[in-house]
């Protein structure tokens, strides 16, 4: 699978994908708006886009397996300390299977 650069990714860059579940992640929020935590280490960062990459261990609130997601941030504020490599605790707001981040802060000591 080519690898898509987080620039290059926009709201409408997924339209027209047929897009298939992973195996063990699931829809569990039904099109509600969820609020959930997770932990993980930081993979690529976008200021320019407001995303960053996460490689995050399973998120138990919303049925989600151990993953690597790129996430928009609520506020490109969250991502101005943010470092490729840092390991991080994070909140997201939830819906369907999409996920913006609405807090990072480092996990590291």
């Amino acid at each position: 699978m080519p690898h898509m650069p987080i620039g290059d990714m926009d709201a409408g860059s997924m339209n027209g994908m047929r897009m298939q579940p992973m195996p063990g992640m699931h829809d569990t929020t039904q099109g509600a708006q969820v609020n959930a935590t997770g932990t993980g280490v930081v993979e690529a960062v976008d200021q320019a886009q407001g995303a960053v990459t996460i490689k995050h261990q399973a998120i138990a609130a919303l049925d989600w397996p151990a993953m690597t997601m790129a996430f928009k941030a609520a506020n490109a504020e969250l991502l101005k300390e943010v470092k490729v490599g840092e390991k991080i605790g994070f909140g997201l707001h939830a819906q369907g299977m999409n996920g913006t981040l609405i807090w990072i802060k480092s996990a590291q000591p």
